[in-house]
């Protein structure tokens, strides 16, 4: 089992390698990171977690909230595990126009490339409505083969040292 401190570091971790990275490289991770980034970037953060510390259970919280327009548009996904909430991309809405977030999110900028705290004490479970929650486990047996693959060699792309 992972500590707090352990599970920070890991997390910040994750954050700067890709950040480090040229998106390009790493079929997950789109050019436009952290904006539209936030499921597959806490998906591979999730399987670094469980890499590291295989008995680790990992929740990925899809949340929903409306747009300007009053419509449910506007998605984002963090992971919980052991008592805390992750997040690597919220920053992406310090970065995303007004036109399409909502008066609560633009009200709660700047936001961190690194969140950090216990579940429930994110501004994400003000912010957006739970919609779904994944689990992962240790060896992925809910991904389709072909999706831990590309998931496995971004992963390696990732926290290859060059």
């Amino acid at each position: 089992m992972l500590s707090i401190r352990e599970i920070t570091e890991e997390t910040r971790k994750i954050r700067q390698l890709i950040d480090n990275k040229k998106h390009r490289e790493i079929a997950l991770i789109n050019q436009d990171f952290p904006v539209m980034s936030c499921k597959l970037a806490s998906i591979i953060l999730a399987y670094h977690l469980t890499k590291i510390s295989p008995s680790t259970i990992v929740y990925g919280i899809s949340g929903i909230a409306r747009d300007s327009n009053n419509e449910n548009n506007i998605s984002h996904y963090w992971i919980e595990t052991q008592g805390l909430a992750l997040d690597i991309t919220s920053d992406q809405y310090n970065l995303i126009n007004d036109h399409d977030l909502n008066v609560s999110i633009i009200k709660s900028r700047p936001f961190p490339s690194v969140s950090i705290a216990k579940i429930g004490e994110l501004p994400n479970y003000k912010l957006f409505k739970t919609s779904y929650i994944d689990t992962y486990l240790y060896g992925w047996p809910e991904l389709a083969e072909d999706f831990l693959e590309t998931l496995e060699a971004s992963y390696d792309l990732l926290t290859a040292k060059n």
